[in-house]
């Protein structure tokens, strides 16, 4: 009786899961220096859901936590399997500078400023649509 509750229990886990999406960095050696090496990376898809998604990046200083700027980019599909992107393929990027003493540059191919910061990436899902 136990192992068929264990195995109800599960198969009710397995339906309601929902796969991942893997997103890798690909930072060149040196670090970050230019805004468009932050949107050099890879994305694994591991469901047969077309996911629609967003990314969005923020640079925040290292020292004492404080947001620098951040980069939204647009609204992208993402089909099973993997993908590398780089800033002309998530193009138009939206970038809001919301700490005007570190001297960033408000071009999209700008520099980014001097020092030691934390970059953040969040992978925003908007929908499925089923494949």
């Amino acid at each position: 009786m136990k192992n068929l509750l264990f195995l109800f229990i599960f198969l009710i886990i397995g339906a309601r899961s929902y796969s991942q999406v893997i997103m890798n960095l690909q930072l060149p050696p040196g670090g970050v220096v230019l805004k468009e090496q932050l949107w050099n990376l890879s994305l694994v898809n591991s469901s047969d859901v077309v996911e629609y998604l967003q990314i969005e990046v923020q640079l925040v200083d290292a020292s004492n936590n404080q947001r620098i700027l951040t980069g939204m980019s647009r609204q992208f599909h993402m089909p099973k399997g993997a993908k590398q992107f780089r800033q002309a393929d998530l193009w138009p990027i939206t970038y809001n500078v919301l700490n005007t003493s570190y001297g960033v540059d408000v071009s999209a191919s700008g520099f980014l400023p001097i020092g030691v910061f934390n970059v953040c990436y969040s992978l925003l899902n908007s929908n499925h649509i089923g494949v």
